[in-house]
């Protein structure tokens, strides 16, 4: 008779672990794609090898090799990862957001839309609505140097902004805060933060010849 019940049951408890993962999943999982891969070459997007026609979703790490390029489409809007550069994407409203780890990467905004990377402790976006092309190179963790190709950049740290203007390139030197004593209770002192300020130094544009080239592949609208 015991034997008969369990046999019975059986079939029961296999159709409800049938239904589990599916009340399980919350609703709304399914993530949509940030970007496309235009083309690659040694590059990964997150830990896959990256090929042209991949998907780039929010939250991946974009790396290309000593002699890799990597080229990704946002929307209309375009990302260009030089030789031995990183960057993490993030999708963002009315364009997509990046994080610059080291190397180079030329940022394209199409007219309307906008782009925001984050190095050093800067943001760098475009400085009008319309189409800006854009290059940040990371030198180290006090240095950047920005070009602009087309349009203005804008870049602001803890409450400074200035302007790079279109067919500008500066070094930016990046000078740490040092925080300062106050007064305290009994005579101690208290640390107070100070700001980061930054420098800019104009440098004769650089990489003129395979920049103006790879701009205008990046804004032109016969581009793949």
């Amino acid at each position: 008779m015991r034997k008969l019940v369990i046999t019975l049951l059986l079939p029961i408890f296999g159709i409800a672990l049938m239904h589990i993962p599916a009340q399980a999943a919350p609703a709304g999982s399914v993530v949509s794609p940030m970007g496309v891969v235009l083309q690659a070459h040694r590059a990964q997007v997150g830990t896959s090898l990256a090929m042209s026609g991949a998907t780039v979703f929010d939250g991946d790490a974009l790396a290309t090799e000593t002699e890799g390029t990597l080229q990704v489409r946002f929307g209309g809007s375009q990302a260009y990862l030089q030789p031995k550069s990183s960057a993490v994407v993030h999708a963002s409203s009315g364009g997509f957001g990046a994080n610059l780890k080291y190397g180079s990467v030329i940022l394209s905004s199409a007219n309307g839309e906008m782009f925001s990377l984050l190095a050093n402790g800067a943001t760098i976006r475009p400085g009008t609505s319309q189409p800006t092309v854009g290059q940040v190179t990371w030198v180290n963790a006090n240095e950047l140097l920005l070009t602009s190709r087309k349009g203005s950049l804008e870049v602001s740290m803890d409450g400074d902004v200035k302007t790079v203007a279109e067919g500008n390139s500066y070094r930016m030197v990046i000078q740490p805060s040092q925080s300062t004593a106050g007064p305290g209770p009994q005579g101690s002192g208290t640390l107070t933060a100070g700001r980061n300020r930054f420098l800019f130094i104009a440098i004769a544009l650089v990489g003129t010849g395979v920049g103006i080239g790879l701009w205008q592949a990046l804004v032109s609208p016969s581009a793949p």
